[in-house]
């Protein structure tokens, strides 16, 4: 999921110095707006008075960053291929000791995606460099290279994915350092349960049986309705998707929801909730697949999954992760599917069956 958040997330991040820098201070600690994500900014090194070094540590990995400054706002550019999208993320000048961190996400042509790929950032393929210096040849190729891609989304057209997200981001005083001390993992136990809502939707998710360490039989309750799910799970998310079918006159339509819940921020987690329409050649697919979820129950029971059942529930989600993956890629599918989404903060709960 980290790969479908991907498009939730890649924000860089900057912070500390040798440079003398009129960039103050050097460290943030951001919160999305609405939600418990959250990311770290810090300034590692300033070049010159208009370009520096920016870091990012959040729940979903790190990331260096080469940045632009202008009138006290921070501009970085930041590419995920495997989506065909840009994301461009704004930090805005100080005020009242905070500032705001806006990221924009855009797909990209094939043109477009071509010819910034030939672009080679020395940053660009790095979590951890040892290195931050820059020759007077390696400078002027990273400008170029962000003069380059800004030039490139200015002068074409770019097709918004999402809403922007949008951050608050205040001062930290934590020592800068680029080695991770940002701790912050998803931590799930059998029969952990949590309490969901926001503007008046509400759900229980509950966590039944683990298996390997890191895959879930789990449930869901909505609206008096218990659906078991089989999920993955990582310090950094709990996935899973859930395979609804609706009957009419028309025909059966099904649609499949990308689950995903992420660490806390102050005892605080943030559901997310993606849900898109299923073509019939997609719906077959899934059918080649048997699973002992998906299906709301009355009752629950203990599984017990063998070692081939947990394999044939592991292709099957590996599958539904497969068939979001070529939905979100494509233009065309995301028109023609849609695709509807869901925030809900999350609280842990001691509740009975």
């Amino acid at each position: 999921m980290k790969k479908l958040l991907g498009i939730v997330i890649l924000i860089l991040m900057w912070v500390n110095v040798s440079y003398a820098s009129n960039f103050q201070p050097k460290k943030f600690n951001c919160l999305e707006n609405g939600s418990s994500i959250r990311t770290q900014v810090n300034i590692i090194k300033e070049y010159d008075s208009e370009y520096l070094l920016g870091f990012e540590q959040s729940d979903f990995g790190s990331a260096f960053s080469f940045m632009k400054i202008n009138n006290d706002t921070l501009v970085s550019y930041s590419m995920e291929y495997k989506w065909d999208v840009v994301h461009i993320s704004t930090f805005e000048p100080l005020k009242d000791n905070s500032r705001k961190l806006i990221v924009y996400t855009y797909r990209l042509t094939k043109d477009q995606l071509n010819e910034i790929k030939q672009l080679n950032s020395k940053f660009s393929n790095y979590n951890d460099i040892a290195d931050f210096d820059l020759t007077d040849k390696e400078l002027k190729d990273e400008i170029f290279i962000l003069n380059k891609i800004e030039k490139i989304l200015s002068s074409s057209k770019k097709e918004v994915v999402g809403d922007p997200l949008i951050y608050t981001c205040n001062i930290s005083n934590e020592k800068t350092s680029t080695t991770s001390n940002y701790n912050s993992s998803l931590n799930l136990g059998e029969n952990d349960t949590f309490a969901c809502r926001k503007d008046g939707v509400s759900s229980i998710i509950k966590i039944l049986e683990i298996y390997e360490d890191n895959y879930v039989v789990l449930y869901t309750k909505f609206r008096g309705n218990k659906f078991l799910n089989f999920g993955r799970f990582t310090g950094e998310s709990l996935e899973f998707f859930s395979l609804e079918k609706t009957y009419k006159k028309s025909g059966n339509e099904a649609f499949l929801t990308i689950n995903m819940l992420t660490p806390p921020v102050d005892e605080k987690l943030s559901y997310w909730l993606f849900t898109v329409s299923l073509t019939d050649e997609e719906k077959n697919e899934l059918k080649k697949y048997g699973t002992k979820f998906d299906r709301v129950v009355s009752k629950i029971s203990k599984f017990n999954l063998t070692d081939e059942e947990l394999i044939k529930e592991i292709k099957l989600h590996d599958k539904k992760l497969e068939i979001i993956g070529n939905i979100i890629n494509s233009e065309e599918k995301v028109q023609n599917q849609g695709m509807t989404s869901v925030t809900l903060i999350c609280k842990k709960r001691d509740y009975s069956n």
